[in-house]
């Protein structure tokens, strides 16, 4: 019998080539033929040319599919599904994972070959659209990222660790299982380029904690391609079949895989059963530890001290448990005990120097401690090993910021936030930097991102402000400024800065008023400079030249390095100009008059 042309054989060959256009021709023509396929959709959002385009394909997939995880996953990505909960967030994969799912698929399509005269885009634009489609999950050997339960583990940490167990099942022939209703993994459809594409080379990957293959049992691989694909209620199904096959035989790994299942579901008492029976049965079994300690930190966040006991006995039991070791740090950080966190790092370090984790994890320690210099050696070395961790470039951005950096610090937060778009605190760090840099729009966007997520944010309110004040904006500035001070009433950079736009629109009675309400708040020299700078500039608009001169006198009296040097020489063309005799003065010397007081 013959074998059935992929249909999307042609498809693929465009491509390829760089014919796009005819690509998508010839996905119109599929569809138009068989319009109810949601794969034939999910190519062509591969294809879209805006962003638009691409979730329109993708809702029609949706709508043809509608419980398709991977599906869901891409519009929740472009933020089209805000709020849904069904499906888990989309870790990055690793690089040797997209790498064996394209040669499969290339392999399958058998594509032209490419010469060597070929645009280098027209490949990236094959293998973008190709690793888009069949994430398959690799068993055996393969690194497993860690699930991104935030109550379980804040940093979303992958486990590194191994223990090698033996197989406790029989070599004898079972039922074959039940099938549970599972769709095997489909077209994966990211919002962005996947970030291991900027990377040559990355670290060797772990395998996964206590993995034992066990080919001859059709429900255990089906049981291990539902748990790498988050599908934790399939996988307890498929689980549950093995050990209901063997019900005179204890299989820990399969019951940590489904205790685990189970964690990760937020059904914490079933999880804890399980783990029980295996330290009573298995006392020995080190991951067992592991995950009890993960689910009474999920019940009680604040017990440090029974869920580090925990991890201890899980490393006791398994010195080279990396897992353990890191879990008991991140603990530790969670409540803020940084330093004691440091032993556990530095002997992860010390048993798997190739792990970013703990490099990464060494660097919060540090920030945490003010030992900048180190933190950034460490954040650094970190994002080396593994550029597709994207806490690391948050890390990094937040370093930079700390050590007044700005500029550095905008390459990280940039690749951060291209990813990860609902925090606000990454971007206000960029606000502040594009400001810094004099890209005053680029700030007014960073800001308003972060105002997005929650508006009544001090930082983001008053750095908008100040952006719309240097690009002329002045009615939005006020708008903003005025937020500012009803955040925050008693602070010094909102009232002046609305006192500016005040005076910029030549409101200079109310530019005095703010002026003077800023005078309560001025604790620096700095900060001293511009209230009497700009308070003489309105009390001469408002013809009070004689206590304006008070101001500027007083300006000129501040230390040198507190006034910029074109204020100290306007101030003496002011004072010329009033016909006072400023030879008398001398800077930094003259004693400040008493302010002047609100009328």
């Amino acid at each position: 019998m013959a074998t059935e042309e992929n249909p999307l054989k042609p498809v693929i060959a465009a491509i390829e080539k760089g014919e796009e256009n005819r690509a998508r021709e010839l996905l119109a023509e599929l569809i138009k033929k068989e319009p109810n396929n949601p794969r034939y959709w999910m190519w062509m959002s591969t294809l879209a040319e805006t962003k638009r385009e691409r979730v329109a394909n993708l809702k029609e997939a949706l709508r043809l599919d509608p419980t398709n995880p991977t599906i869901r996953r891409g519009l929740l990505l472009m933020g089209e599904l805000k709020g849904d909960t069904r499906i888990p967030a989309a870790t990055v994969k690793d690089r040797r994972d997209w790498e064996k799912e394209l040669r499969r698929e290339m392999a399958a399509s058998k594509p032209v070959a490419v010469s060597k005269k070929t645009n280098p885009n027209v490949t990236l634009k094959i293998v973008i659209a190709s690793i888009s489609l069949f994430i398959l999950i690799a068993m055996a050997g393969t690194i497993l990222f860690w699930p991104k339960n935030r109550s379980a583990s804040p940093y979303g940490f992958r486990i590194m660790g191994a223990t090698a167990t033996a197989s406790l099942m029989p070599a004898t022939e079972t039922p074959l299982p039940t099938r549970v209703e599972y769709q095997a993994p489909t077209p994966t459809l990211p919002a962005q380029t996947p970030l291991w594409m900027f990377l040559e080379s990355t670290y060797t990957p772990t395998p996964l904690i206590a993995f034992t293959p066990r080919t001859q049992f059709e429900a255990f691989n089906l049981a291990m391609n539902a748990y790498t694909n988050n599908d934790w209620t399939s996988a307890i199904e498929y689980f549950q079949q093995i050990i209901d096959t063997q019900p005179d035989q204890t299989i820990p790994d399969i019951l940590y895989y489904q205790a685990e299942s189970y964690r990760n579901l937020g059904q914490t008492k079933k999880a804890i059963e399980i783990f029980n029976q295996i330290i009573r049965d298995h006392s020995d079994f080190a991951p067992a530890y592991l995950g009890r300690g993960l689910t009474r930190r999920m019940v009680s966040p604040r017990d440090y001290n029974s869920v580090v006991k925990e991890f201890n006995e899980a490393k006791r039991l398994d010195p080279s448990l990396l897992q353990a070791y890191l879990e008991a740090a991140e603990t530790y950080i969670s409540v803020g005990l940084f330093n004691t966190a440091r032993p556990y790092i530095d002997q992860a370090i010390g048993i798997s120097p190739e792990s970013p984790l703990p490099y990464y994890m060494r660097a919060v320690v540090e920030l945490d401690e003010g030992e900048l210099d180190k933190a950034l050696v460490d954040a650094s070395q970190s994002n080396q090993m593994d550029i597709t961790y994207l806490p690391g470039y948050r890390l990094l951005g937040e370093i930079y910021q700390k050590m007044d950096q700005l500029e550095n610090s905008i390459a990280p937060l940039e690749r951060y936030t291209e990813y990860v778009q609902d925090e606000y605190r990454p971007y206000i760090w960029l606000g502040l930097a594009y400001a810094r840099n004099g890209s005053f729009q680029d700030a007014v966007n960073a800001f308003t991102k972060a105002l997005n997520l929650e508006n009544a944010l001090y930082e983001a309110n008053l750095g908008r402000a100040q952006a719309y004040l240097a690009l002329d904006q002045l009615d939005l500035a006020i708008t903003d400024f005025e937020t500012t001070n009803r955040i925050s009433p008693k602070t010094f950079e909102g009232h002046v800065g609305l006192s500016k736009v005040l005076y910029a629109q030549e409101k200079f009675a109310d530019a005095y008023r703010e002026i003077s309400i800023t005078d309560a708040y001025d604790d620096t020299p700095e900060e001293k400079a511009q209230v009497f700078y700009w308070r003489a500039l309105s009390l001469e608009k408002l013809g009070r030249a004689e206590t304006a001169a008070k101001d500027w006198v007083a300006l000129i009296a501040l230390p040198k390095d507190a006034v910029p040097s074109e204020w100290i020489d306007e101030a003496y063309q002011h004072l010329a100009a009033m016909g006072v005799d400023s030879a008398t003065i001398t800077p930094g010397v003259t004693r400040t008059p008493t302010r002047t007081p609100t009328p």
